[in-house]
């Protein structure tokens, strides 16, 4: 049961709608593949390692300053008074199941809240996972023999790390898109 609740953030992963998979995966994934291989090829032609670089120097920077924003976000949110924010987000509806099986069709507030619940809690697991980086590739270095096989590990590392930021990134722009336009539209 603690677990379900510590890890509760991360329902928002389990929203089911037919297009939501395009904002969690699809573009997060097509970006991340973009950033690892431009900056892959940095690597190959600098002697700095732009890689792990971009990551240390640029998305940990941000990635450290944007959950204050999301709990404030998600605070207004909570407190937001107004009426159409609990009607249900038109047809299709997302829906989520909760821990007790039902199925639950969402209004704007709670897939909102879900979503900056989820953003806050993935920018500080992508600071974790960040911080584990120079320890990951001490140990990859240490136990792997094999060069290639060492540096396929890394860069698969840095690319899971570049799927999560561009995650966050898209998540973030829907979120942007709900709040700044569609919240202030009618239904169709």
């Amino acid at each position: 049961m603690l677990s379900q609740t510590i890890l509760r953030p991360y329902a928002y992963l389990k929203i089911q709608h037919h297009s939501k998979w395009v904002v969690d995966w699809g573009i997060p994934l097509l970006l991340a593949i973009l950033i690892t291989v431009i900056t892959g090829l940095g690597d190959l032609y600098s002697e700095k390692p732009l890689s792990w670089r971009f990551l240390e120097d640029n998305i940990a920077s941000l990635a450290g300053i944007l959950p204050g924003f999301y709990i404030a976000a998600l605070a207004a949110i909570v407190a937001f008074n107004r009426n159409d924010i609990d009607e249900h987000m038109p047809e299709p509806t997302p829906i989520i199941k909760d821990y007790l099986g039902d199925i639950i069709s969402l209004t704007r507030r709670r897939f909102l809240a879900l979503t900056f619940s989820f953003l806050t809690a993935e920018s500080i697991t992508l600071l974790i996972l960040i911080g584990l980086g120079p320890s990951f590739n001490s140990i990859i270095e240490h136990l792997i023999d094999n060069e290639r096989l060492g540096t396929g590990m890394w860069y698969g590392y840095i690319f899971m790390l570049y799927t999560v930021f561009s995650q966050l990134v898209t998540v973030t722009f829907l979120c942007l898109y709900y709040l700044g336009e569609r919240l202030h539209q009618p239904d169709p």
